[in-house]
């Protein structure tokens, strides 16, 4: 029986369907491909272009970096030489109009590079969506015909992206970290696997891969980063997971550079506003020395004038050691003004140390008159060494004690220790005082909580136990108290 006329109809509505259809699958399938073409030469154009940037930013960093040390060289100088600058010369204000330029021409070249990093970020995010969007075209169109022209596109496009992106990336790479470069690489040895593993290559494609597989090893060579896997012909694996986990390792080490530069340049901030406050405490402790040695000459009778040489030798302190020649002529004109406080201990004892003017022997009696104010009709206990009556006797006149007891705690006595914490509790004890070289630290460890609890003094006696040491120890505690 031969074709129904419902037949042949139905025969030709089809053909003319699929023509149609295979037709607008053909021109979907040119679109996807010339956008993937498109974006890829915009990818490879924003690489390359961020690479430029990154190189041309690494010179332009190490030439701030040397100007900026030739700044504080330039500064110290003019502090040193201050005396021949030209009056109408702000030096000051000069060194920080060229540090805000160097500052300027660093946010300026970190701008330029961050917007490249992000240029070069949006094309490959748009590649991506162009290869997806070409495979799945390209899918679609072998099902309907039985022709696989587009099986042998994608690795041609694919090898000669990957070639022309190592090629841009070269001469630049060897200014990436290890860790950068380490990344990089495996990114671009698992590609070049993917392709090689993925469809089978003509003879052409396959000379093009070794190519670059040859470029690969190249950079491997000179660099030597670390171990590449995919280098490693016996090494397979599923590549697109090996390259995903390699680009999130090179967004980290990417990550970890600018985090590196900003606190680098926050590190820089901070040494300046160091060296700006030196500066200031340095002009400010100059001027107090010649003030100061105004005042040295002077007969100093009044409470504000006391004062003033005081606090210019404060600033100068902030300065300037203790040991400083010149401090210490000016301030032997004057002792009497700092035989107390914190401030000037290191003073006293570098006058002490060059015995100046009956220097030692004044600061002895009056270390004794300090002490006085601690001890003066205190109920107090010595803790430590050997009692000796004499010597106990001796203290307890000397600084004046109501009372004055003396226990040895020579060894592990916690029950001794315990009842002295009881007399600090109970109100019985207004004073403690330890001969650190004769007992442990479970002394002070027994007894100081009770002491604290009940606001009483707590005295470490450093070396031995005669007057002089007391007394220093004592007077001590008046400074700790101001």
């Amino acid at each position: 029986m031969g074709e129904s006329p419902l037949d042949r109809l139905r025969s030709v509505v089809t053909s003319a369907e699929q023509a149609a259809r295979s037709e607008e699958l053909d021109q979907v399938r040119v679109d996807a491909r010339r956008e993937l073409e498109a974006m890829s030469r915009v990818h490879e154009q924003a690489s390359a272009h961020c690479l430029d940037v990154r190189s041309r930013f690494e010179i332009a960093q190490r030439q701030i970096a040397e100007e900026r040390g030739e700044v504080a060289l330039l500064e110290k100088r003019a502090v040193e030489y201050h005396e021949f600058v030209e009056e109408a010369v702000d030096y000051p204000a000069l060194i920080e109009q060229t540090r805000s330029d160097l500052d300027r021409r660093e946010a300026e070249f970190v701008a330029e590079l961050r917007a490249a990093e992000e240029d070069a970020r949006v094309a490959r995010e748009r590649l991506n969506r162009a290869e997806k969007q070409f495979e799945e075209v390209s899918g679609s169109a072998a099902t309907l015909d039985d022709i696989s022209e587009t099986t042998v596109t994608i690795p041609r496009i694919e090898i000669d992206r990957l070639g022309s992106e190592i090629d841009d990336a070269m001469p630049a790479f060897g200014m990436l970290t290890r860790e950068e470069q380490h990344s990089q690489l495996c990114i671009w040895g698992g590609r070049a696997r993917k392709i090689q593993d993925g469809v089978i290559l003509s003879e052409d494609e396959k000379k093009e891969l070794f190519q670059v597989f040859g470029r690969v090893r190249t950079l491997h060579g000179k660099y030597q980063p670390g171990w590449i896997d995919a280098l490693n012909r016996k090494f397979t694996t599923e590549w697109g997971a090996y390259i995903h986990e390699h680009q999130e390792k090179l967004e980290f080490a990417i990550d970890e550079v600018h985090t590196k530069r900003i606190e680098q340049r926050e590190q820089h901030i901070r040494e300046r506003e160091r060296t700006k406050m030196l500066r200031k405490k340095e002009l400010i402790a100059r001027e107090a020395m010649d003030r100061l040695r105004e005042l040295a000459g002077q007969s100093l009778d009044t409470e504000e004038a006391v004062r003033g040489f005081q606090q210019h030798l404060i600033d100068i302190l902030e300065v300037l050691p203790a040991s400083d020649p010149e401090l210490l002529s000016v301030v032997s004109q004057q002792p009497d003004l700092i035989r107390q406080g914190q401030h000037f201990r290191a003073l006293r004892r570098q006058l002490q140390k060059i015995g100046s003017s009956g220097f030692e022997e004044a600061t002895v009696v009056h270390r004794h008159q300090e002490a006085l104010e601690v001890s003066r009709g205190r109920r107090a206990v010595l803790i430590g060494g050997a009692p000796r009556e004499e010597r106990r006797v001796e203290i307890e006149r000397v600084f004046e004690f109501e009372s004055l007891d003396w226990e040895s705690c020579e060894g592990n006595e916690p029950q001794k220790l315990a009842r002295i914490a009881e007399r600090v509790k109970n109100g019985s004890l207004d004073l403690v005082i330890q001969l650190v070289s004769f007992v442990g630290h479970h002394v002070g460890e027994a007894v100081r909580p009770a002491c604290q609890a009940s606001e009483v003094p707590f005295v470490l006696v450093p070396r031995g136990y005669g007057v002089n040491q007391v007394a220093e120890a004592l007077a001590d505690q008046v400074e700790k108290t101001d």
